[in-house]
């Protein structure tokens, strides 16, 4: 008789973490019915955390998952913080995988997303260089450089990840690693990051702020005061008449 095809991956991620749903409920005297379909819905949110269209972490999460019912409670949901450290840490580990050590590419052995991050502690150094070429590169390819003289520059931010690297070394929430706010500020306006010999400056377009590398308001006039006439140029269009 011949075998049926196996299942899609997902499929079969699912199905094993539902029956584990299933003896869960059993085990704790609760309705496994309802348990089941309430899972289904705090599952699909945990199963987002992947960062891969081919669902490479589906397994990983899973077992997350049930390592959670066992430190805060079978019924507990995770909260948007969990989920954003999950989702950040699973980026941060697929990006530097296929440059770990052979024996430390197994997400299987990383039990939080806390030690996703620190993965970079196994990489040669030559790996480590390379990684951060590929990171430059990546942060260059979505940004736009507006202005690039001496130790002058001005960039406009076009992603999460060009707002991390370019913030690196600052208190901007937009730079963080966790709970990383640039999609909030994108979606109303421009992010610029101005470069200059005295430190680095963030200007958002949609009201006019500008923060100093600790995140301390500065007037953007004192900033710009010495800057190449080129700069000024450059920036005049993204503020408004009464800056």
């Amino acid at each position: 008789m011949p075998s049926s095809p196996s299942l899609p991956k997902r499929q079969t991620v699912i199905i094993h973490h539902l029956d584990q749903t299933w003896r869960r409920a059993l085990a704790e005297r609760l309705d496994p019915q309802l348990s089941v379909l309430r899972e289904q819905r705090v599952s699909e949110v945990v199963w987002m955390c992947d960062p891969t269209s081919s669902f490479r972490y589906g397994s990983w999460l899973a077992a997350w998952r049930r390592r959670q019912w066992q430190k805060v409670g079978f019924l507990r949901s995770n909260n948007c913080e969990e989920l954003s450290l999950l989702t950040a840490g699973l980026t941060h580990f697929d990006r530097l995988r296929k440059d770990l050590p052979p024996d430390r590419r197994d997400i299987g052995q990383y039990q939080s997303a806390m030690e996703l991050f620190q993965v970079e502690a196994f990489l040669s150094d030559e790996s480590a260089r390379r990684v951060r070429r590929a990171e430059r590169e990546q942060a260059y390819a979505e940004s736009e450089m507006l202005f690039d003289q001496g130790r002058w520059k001005l960039v406009k931010l076009q992603s999460r990840f060009a707002a991390t690297w370019w913030g690196m070394g600052t208190r901007w929430c937009t730079a963080a690693r966790l709970s990383n706010h640039y999609d909030s500020y994108a979606s109303r306006g421009q992010l610029l990051v101005i470069l200059t010999p005295a430190d680095k400056f963030q200007l958002f377009t949609g009201t006019g702020e500008c923060c100093d590398s600790a995140d301390r308001p500065v007037d953007l006039s004192l900033v710009l005061q010495g800057a190449p006439r080129e700069l000024q140029t450059a920036i005049a269009p993204f503020l408004a008449p009464s800056l």
